[in-house]
């Protein structure tokens, strides 16, 4: 089984999470399979992930607006 590293760049304010579509992945020194999500905030300076090969993922990563959140139906502000 071929692996890939990869050290993703993630700026020290941003919050976020690696979801895995297919495969598997070892993010940080945990296993996440798909369908699973690695959970991440205030990442020194990159997250460190091994990743097999064919394996998809989507990460998303902000800043939080620290605001209350107000649901209108199905739409969020």
């Amino acid at each position: 089984e071929e692996t890939s590293q990869y050290k993703l760049d993630v700026a020290f304010a941003h919050r976020g999470f690696v979801y895995v579509v297919n495969g598997k992945a070892n993010i940080e020194g945990q296993e996440i399979h798909a369908k699973q999500a690695y959970f991440f905030e205030q990442i020194t300076k990159h997250l460190s992930i091994l990743a097999e090969q064919g394996a998809r993922m989507l990460m998303i990563s902000g800043i939080p607006h620290r605001q209350p959140i107000y649901q209108h139906g199905t739409n969020v502000d």
